[in-house]
């Protein structure tokens, strides 16, 4: 099924096989190999075929006949965003686990300021790449 899926969404975006293989840094034998059935990928390589063609791995791996793009929007792929709302979810829950253990606060403490410190470096990092 993965074999029909990936050839189909190729050709839907208008792509050659060498076109998906530079993507992927892959030969377009290698290419072929998967849309004939030869070659099967692992799942980095499912991923990676799922993002560029903007669809789920379920879909892309014939899991799901269900083809929901994955958005790409700008108001969904704002990570800045997400993280806000990831910073403020751990804010309000009480009684946190890590790795299977209560969290104290003085550790939830520490993953909020290092998370907001990781948001404002990529912000500005981001900034200075413009």
């Amino acid at each position: 099924m993965f074999s029909n899926r990936l050839k189909a969404l190729r050709i839907k975006n208008n792509m050659t096989q060498e076109e998906l293989g530079k993507k992927v840094n892959l030969k377009k034998a290698a290419i072929s190999k998967y849309e004939n059935g030869k070659l099967q990928p692992n799942i980095d390589m499912i991923i990676k075929f799922a993002e560029i063609f903007g669809v789920s791995v379920d879909y892309i791996s014939g899991r799901s006949d269900k083809l929901t793009p994955i958005s790409n929007n700008k108001t969904n792929n704002e990570v800045d965003k997400k993280l806000d709302n990831f910073i403020e979810e751990i804010e309000k829950i009480d009684g946190l686990m890590f790795s299977g253990k209560p969290m104290d606060e003085s550790t939830k403490d520490v993953l909020l300021k290092m998370l907001r410190t990781t948001k404002d470096m990529a912000k500005k990092m981001n900034e200075n790449n413009k």
